[in-house]
């Protein structure tokens, strides 16, 4: 492995001191919020300040993969890398105060971190040229924002990524129109093609497009709602957004395609080209071999494999032979290629440090080719007036990377391309990743089929190995593992026969619970036993089945996870286990979870000793469980399902259940009922009186009952 990087001179942050008055809110996703700077401070003027909303210290790791990763691949000309600044604790949490309001509310129930995190008591933030902003005096400056998405053909025959996801988007609700728009067209370097695109874009904006005048937003899909509204439900521009073009010379709509196209069309223009070379190590079938490639990583080293691909020496060495990458989808080929050998390799020759190596290094490029499907481009377009140009005003236009249209006709007119929204995607997005494409082309594939046919879930097959089960993004998950078991059809699931005694508990448990009537709303039913491909299966009825978009968690119980016919080395290493998660201290883990917290859409966050991050002890936990179930129905249901279980348990005395989870799930659209079934019967023991039952289950139950029922409205 590479040493790891020395700390730059900036990478150490600067301090500053900023009160509320001197800040604008422009806007925040998931995990940043971002401000103008409004005062007299000569190092912030013309500058905006990124903060984070947890821990502010990742800002640091965040602009060294933008400077020391993400510049090398794209090009310096074409980013915006930022210095670091630190302000006290104090200032923080005052501009948090003062920005709240004009928060979006589905944002606001994530503040700024304003604990102190820097050796000096001061908090971290990213000091950035405000892109928006006009250049020099006397120039006017239009901005275009461009979610250009990723600008290769993935699937021989099918449109592109961005199409196949428009249809799934609008057959689940996210959208009410499908978009015409294609990056494939938008990156072609063609100028009828970009200029097609990018028209497209316009008609239906939704979040791939935006414009700013002079800072200010003047076109987005909110503003284009509004005018169908006809102006109800909040601002809207004090003149249209085609005749603010026209006052800058202009003509609508059709006159900033041809600029767009000019630019991004430019044979000197090398942006489009660097930025598809990366997307390719993401494209097509490579995120199916990545998350097998990824699983290996986890499988030998536990909750390090994610600390190995975070490192900034493992980006850097992703980025060896970055040139030899073709540009095109061939690039996707040789990448597939190479990704197809690499898993030969591990699973044919000897563990070695080059094996491991090249492991990390095509994990971190997968990653980062996501991040290139993902960024922005903001593109500068200033229109100076020749009589207030001066040799120290293009010296500045250049300085600030500016460059001039090469066509006479555009005299006065300079130009800028900085990509953003680079920051580093997480390794423990891979199975998540390794299913979406799947799932897109599924909806393209049934975007003329009848809902019904949407639902049964054969528009949707399962994932039928781990890779693309744990803990994916498809609409049915096995999130809490079962390597290669697991495989959904609509309304059943099919479990696969783990063979010996264990085979035999869980069949002979779920075959008893149908004749309880009372533990048989509890538990999933039996459907019946088959064999497929020369493996058997359990057939029982899916938890999952009509939820759209569910957010689920896993949770084992019990204060002791093996049976009494568990041998000594068994109890030694299970009972080690416990002492350290709360499984010995609260008799439940979280094994996976995936939820938005309240957000309607947007990436999952992942929790949990399954590919997520392990929650240690009961603040945690009840952190957890406050964010999951979000809503006041989610809470009220959760609780009353917990004490029909409970009230279950107490009084049965047939069986005793050791590593046996509760599986919670609920319609992220709806937000309303959540669901809790009693999964995992491996090692269900027959008892014959109360006493035999040694698991601690009651002991999970009651702790969970206690936890939820004290989480805040």
């Amino acid at each position: 492995m590479s040493p790891a990087l020395p700390m730059a001179a900036d990478m150490v942050p600067v301090s500053v001191d900023v009160s509320p008055a001197d800040v604008e809110f422009i806007g925040e996703g998931a995990a940043n919020i971002v401000m103008s700077y409004c005062g007299q401070a000569k190092e912030l003027i013309g500058c905006a300040l990124r903060f984070r909303k947890s821990d502010s210290s990742k800002l640091q790791a965040d602009f060294n993969y933008t400077k020391n990763v993400i510049e090398p691949i794209f090009g310096a000309e074409f980013l915006e890398c930022g210095h670091l600044v630190s302000l006290p604790a104090s200032c923080v949490r005052d501009i948090d105060e003062a920005i709240f309001k004009f928060r979006p509310a589905k944002r606001q129930s994530k503040r700024l971190n304003s604990s102190a995190e820097c050796s000096d008591g001061r908090i971290v933030a990213l000091k950035l040229d405000n892109l928006t902003r006009p250049p020099i005096i006397d120039a006017r400056v239009l901005t275009v924002e461009l979610k250009t998405k990723c600008g290769l053909l993935e699937r021989c025959g099918l449109p592109s990524r961005f199409q196949l996801l428009q249809c799934w988007k609008k057959r689940v609700g996210q959208i009410a129109r499908i978009s015409k728009y294609d990056p494939v067209k938008m990156l072609s370097k063609k100028d009828s093609s970009v200029r097609e695109a990018f028209l497209n874009a316009l008609e239906e904006p939704q979040n791939n497009v935006q414009l700013f005048l002079d800072g200010k937003l003047v076109f987005s899909e909110a503003f284009c709602s509004n005018a169908e509204a006809g102006g109800a439900g909040g601002a809207s521009p004090s003149k249209s957004w085609e005749d603010n073009l026209r006052d800058l010379g202009l003509s609508g709509r059709d006159g900033l395609a041809d600029l767009i196209s000019d630019i991004l069309a430019s044979p000197d223009c090398f942006l489009p080209e660097r930025m598809k070379r990366a997307q390719a190590w993401a494209a097509g079938e490579t995120a199916h071999l990545v998350s097998q490639l990824y699983a290996v990583l986890c499988e030998r080293f536990g909750s390090q494999a994610d600390d190995m691909l975070s490192r900034p020496e493992s980006f850097q060495l992703a980025l060896e032979g970055l040139e030899q990458y073709p540009c095109d989808e061939s690039g996707i080929d040789l990448a597939t290629e190479q990704l197809d050998a690499l898993l030969c390799s591990v699973h044919t020759q000897p563990w070695s440090e080059d094996l491991q190596r090249n492991l990390v290094q095509w994990c971190c490029r997968f990653l980062i080719g996501r991040c290139a499907h993902d960024c922005s481009i903001m593109v500068n377009i200033a229109f100076c007036k020749p009589s207030s140009m001066t040799d120290e005003s293009a010296m500045l236009l250049s300085a600030l990377r500016y460059r001039q249209f090469s066509k006479a006709s555009r005299a006065g007119a300079w130009y800028r391309l900085t990509v953003v929204d680079v920051d580093r995607k997480s390794s423990q997005k891979i199975p998540e990743y390794a299913t979406q494409l799947d799932k897109y082309a599924q909806a393209y594939y049934h975007r003329f089929s009848a809902s019904s046919a949407w639902d049964s879930g054969e528009v949707f097959p399962a994932a039928t190995s781990a890779d693309e089960a744990k803990p994916g993004a498809c609409r049915d998950e096995a999130l809490g593992g079962h390597p290669g078991a697991i495989i959904f059809r609509g309304d059943l699931v099919w479990k696969r026969d783990q063979g010996g005694p264990r085979g035999v508990k869980e069949f002979a448990f779920l075959r008893w619970a149908l004749d309880d009537r009372d533990c048989a709303r509890l538990v999933p039913s039996l459907a019946g036993y088959c064999t497929m491909a020369g493996e058997r299966y359990i057939g029982m009825s899916n938890h999952l089945h009509g939820l759209h978009d569910p957010a689920v968690a896993d949770i084992k119980m019990g204060t002791r996870t093996w049976g009494p016919d568990a041998d000594a080395e068994k109890v030694r290493s299970q009972s080690e286990k416990a002492k350290n998660r709360t499984t010995g201290s609260l008799g439940l883990f979280v094994v996976a979870a995936k939820f938005r917290g309240g957000r309607d859409i947007g990436d999952f966050e992942r929790v949990g000793g399954m590919g997520g991050r392990e929650l240690k002890n009961e603040a945690e936990v009840a952190d957890f469980l406050c964010a999951f179930l979000h809503t006041s129905a989610l809470r009220d249901s959760a609780l009353s399902r917990l004490q029909d279980i409970a009230a279950w348990w107490k009084q049965q005395e047939k069986y005793a259940f050791y590593a046996s989870s509760l599986l919670l799930a609920y319609d992220t659209q709806k937000n309303t009922e959540c669901k809790i079934t009693m999964i995992d019967f491996t090692h269900a023991e027959q008892i014959s009186e109360k006493s035999q039952d040694l698991s601690g289950y009651d002991v999970g139950l009651d702790n969970l009952l206690r936890i939820i029922t004290g989480l805040a409205p």
